[in-house]
């Protein structure tokens, strides 16, 4: 069936079926690949361009292709200096396979009550004059404009007395 949409950009749009391997579908370079690729690679090796020697070691003026150097090791190292794009790529690719990171979980602490995490915040060394900057920072604007109308009434009232009500 042929896309409807012959746009390139089509394929990348949410709901595309066209785009992906199916489940179940084998991987395009299988592994047989690979170690068809990675021997090729062995026996090519680092190449370079030597000059042709006669008889009596001078040089003739022509070149010639020298491969087979160090194997698998000196073609990455002929690739990474003749095409560093192609190894970035590589390399890149390799990478994330060796990030040992080790990730510590911190265990989630939940208050029950105001009370009870502020008091926490000041075992842990916060300052209260800093905290009261805080909670006022993070209070909803509804219940900052709430407690200001109260105020210019002359009532001070406690939201938190409020909602226990």
């Amino acid at each position: 069936m042929a896309n409807p949409n012959p746009s390139p950009r089509s394929r990348f749009q949410k709901g595309n079926k066209l785009s992906g391997r199916k489940p179940g579908q084998p991987n395009l370079v299988s592994r047989d690949i690979k170690v068809l690729i990675r021997e090729a690679a062995a026996e090519v090796g680092f190449m370079e361009r030597v000059p042709v020697l006669d008889s009596e070691d001078k040089p003739t003026g022509q070149m010639e292709m020298r491969y087979g150097r160090d194997g698998e090791a000196g073609y990455l190292r002929w690739l990474a200096i003749n095409h560093p794009g192609h190894y970035a790529a590589l390399y890149g690719r390799l990478i994330p396979l060796e990030v040992d990171a080790k990730i510590e979980e911190k265990p989630v602490v939940r208050y029950e009550t105001v009370e009870e995490r502020r008091k926490a915040m000041i075992e842990a060394g916060w300052s209260p004059s800093v905290l009261a900057q805080l909670e006022e920072a993070m209070e909803p604007k509804f219940l900052r404009d709430m407690r200001e109308r109260e105020e210019k009434r002359g009532e001070v009232i406690d939201v938190e007395r409020e909602n226990d009500a």
